[in-house]
């Protein structure tokens, strides 16, 4: 045999191990799917049967999550969440509807579209998106953070490219609600489509299987003057946090801020040590916090003491130089290292 008959058999060889290889996972992911399937259906019949005695919600959940956990961890299950919400909950329309529309967005796999994000959006480029949305006759949500910023063009504050709002048509702005912690205010700061409506007011509450969703609460007379204002965007904890520095004429420790603002001890750690890193509030010596304005004018102080000191100093160091005069009279001035005369008055 020469070099290429040996060649073409081993490239045989190997195309028949990859074919192999492809039958062993098409195999293996047909028996994983027969028994998901096989796992959803007992659990589907327990959930059946212990509604048909009556079972408590509770009792439901630990046996239903239990036994899904089993399967998981022995024999490597794997059902949606969304699948084993409505085993639990069935009578939940807004799941039913999730399921009977297609697979739940929280169940896809995202994968980063780096071309995209490193090529184009940076530069403003976002003619794909634009062409892709108009095909489809769809729109794009994209998602922003605000930058710092002291400006109150909020559309100048948002992160990346200035490209990417003006590209957008519309843009959606959430702020605290100043007059509530727990509410948000929705805004429209962009509308090249039609006039913009109101704000509207919305708060996160839980319902009875403890699954977060959006009450909305109509409509709310706030301007975006009044919701940019200085502290307005800040969390109640960190608002707390900042009065309970202001309200002290000293520097406050960790423990000493719990006691004032009532915040949870190991949440306040974390809280404290990003408004450090967002420069909201000062820290001056290991373990103290204080406020911007009073660590600044704590500074200011220390810098006119320090600068009065040193006038002292040089004054002082002046009136005992070595070439240095005193006078001890109005007539006499005597140098220092000479004698000292003094005339006294001869009596008669």
């Amino acid at each position: 045999m020469d070099y290429n008959e040996i060649n073409d058999h081993l490239k045989q060889v190997n195309k028949d191990i990859t074919g192999m290889n492809k039958e062993i996972k098409q195999h293996q992911k047909d028996n994983k799917q027969k028994f998901n399937d096989s796992t959803l259906t007992l659990l589907n019949l327990m959930s059946e049967d212990m509604r048909n005695h009556n079972a408590s919600e509770q009792s439901l959940q630990l046996a239903i999550k239990g036994t899904y956990e089993f399967y998981k961890v022995v024999n490597k299950a794997q059902l949606p969440i969304s699948i084993i919400n409505s085993l639990l909950h069935p009578e939940n329309t807004a799941q039913q509807n999730t399921s009977s529309f297609g697979t739940p967005l929280s169940e896809i796999k995202t994968q980063p579209i780096t071309w995209l994000w490193e090529n184009r959006i940076p530069q403003g480029k976002i003619t794909p998106l634009a062409l892709l949305a108009e095909s489809m006759n769809c729109a794009f949500l994209v998602v922003r953070h605000l930058k710092k910023g002291s400006t109150d063009n909020l559309l100048y504050r948002g992160a990346g490219s200035i490209g990417i709002i003006a590209a957008a048509r519309t843009c959606l702005t959430i702020f605290y609600d100043p007059a509530d912690e727990k509410k948000r205010v929705l805004a429209v700061t962009k509308s090249n489509l039609a006039e913009p409506p109101k704000n509207l007011s919305y708060q996160v509450v839980t319902n009875q299987s403890i699954t977060p969703h959006i009450q909305w609460l109509g409509e709310i007379n706030l301007d975006i003057s009044t919701l940019i204002g200085p502290g307005i965007n800040l969390s109640f904890p960190r608002q707390e946090i900042i009065k309970a520095l202001q309200s002290s004429q000293s520097t406050l420790d960790l423990k000493e801020i719990a006691e004032k603002t009532g915040l949870n001890y190991k949440s306040l750690r974390m809280t404290v040590s990003r408004m450090h890193e967002a420069g909201l509030i000062a820290h001056p010596f290991r373990g103290r916090y204080t406020t911007l304005e009073q660590d600044a004018e704590s500074k200011k102080r220390l810098e006119e003491r320090l600068k009065a000191r040193e006038l002292e100093n040089e004054a002082f160091r002046n009136r005992f130089a070595p070439d240095a005069t005193v006078t001890t009279d109005a007539n006499t001035i005597v140098h220092p290292g000479q004698d000292i005369c003094i005339n006294l008055p001869v009596s008669p």
